[in-house]
């Protein structure tokens, strides 16, 4: 399945956005990465103000009532997958992680079952996104 467009709604324009989360905007979560700078904890598995950090993410999409939210996991999968066994989330694994960011890219696009509209990349370790930002 591919992604019909890309899109880039200014921010005036949130009207927009929610009318095209409404018939098949979706995202996918990059969360596959070995948190090498981080040294031996996994980042998305910390806590930040009582909540791992892929959790405080995952909220702010969420809150956007998409049609589907793709989470793309590789490094530590099965404790990644566990902390988000409540979340109404499609989880895939990208079996090429160690191959590099474009891999969960071409996982997070094949892994769509709402065949969406169009999609957007987000990144799981951004615990402090602002929504509004997620709407620009």
């Amino acid at each position: 399945m591919a992604v019909q467009a890309v899109l880039k709604v200014p921010a005036r324009d949130v009207g927009v956005v929610k009318k095209m989360a409404a018939e098949g905007l979706s995202c996918i979560v990059l969360a596959a990465g070995r948190s090498l700078r981080m040294g031996r904890d996994n980042k998305l598995l910390l806590k930040y103000q009582g909540k791992e950090i892929i959790k405080r993410a995952l909220d702010k999409f969420l809150s956007l009532d998409l049609a589907e939210i793709v989470v793309v996991t590789g490094y530590q999968s099965e404790q990644v997958s566990e902390v988000l066994k409540e979340y109404p989330v499609t989880i895939t694994f990208n079996e090429d992680f160690l191959q590099g960011q474009s891999t969960s890219l071409k996982t997070g696009i094949n892994s769509l079952t709402k065949n969406p509209l169009g999609a957007f990349f987000a990144l799981g370790d951004q615990p402090l996104i602002k929504k509004k930002l997620l709407l620009c």
